[in-house]
């Protein structure tokens, strides 16, 4: 076997690996989940925002993969917490999710964010336990079944 070089490249250059990314994704779909399989893997992100007066209060970041909705980020301006605001996005969230046909939501924050006891009181679920994770803080992964 030759020297195998690695390189290191920009991700503006994607269009240099692209198609072998394609090709080699699309094989192992089949591989896994056979000729049929519901391989869809396009990612599409939505955008949320809760308006007051022309003003922008609140932001829903999401995107939907496979069947999952992914909320990525969900900021509420201090000044309009605690007024329901934040439940309505989510709700905007899962009905869009419900929309595109995803079976799953899904979200993580940290441990000891009092946003804990908002999507419990949502419905969500922890899945999981993200040990000394970003900034070496544990977050908690939530899930909700549509």
């Amino acid at each position: 076997m030759s020297q195998v070089a690695i390189e290191r490249i920009e991700p503006t250059s994607l269009a240099k690996v692209g198609e072998f990314l394609r090709q080699e994704w699309a094989t192992f779909d089949r591989e896994l989940l056979g000729e049929d399989g519901p391989v869809r893997w396009e990612k599409k992100r939505h955008l949320l925002r809760a308006v007051v007066n022309g003003q922008t209060v609140a932001v829903a970041d999401f995107y939907v993969l496979g069947g999952v909705a992914h909320l990525s980020e969900i900021v509420v301006g201090q000044r309009w917490r605690n007024r329901g605001i934040g439940a309505q996005l989510m709700a905007h969230f899962e009905e869009t999710a419900r929309a595109a046909g995803c079976h799953k939501l899904s979200l993580r924050t940290v441990k000891t964010s009092p946003a804990v006891r908002f999507y419990r009181r949502l419905g969500y679920e922890v899945e999981g336990k993200l040990v000394n994770h970003y900034h070496g803080l544990t977050f908690l992964q939530f899930c909700k079944f549509l």
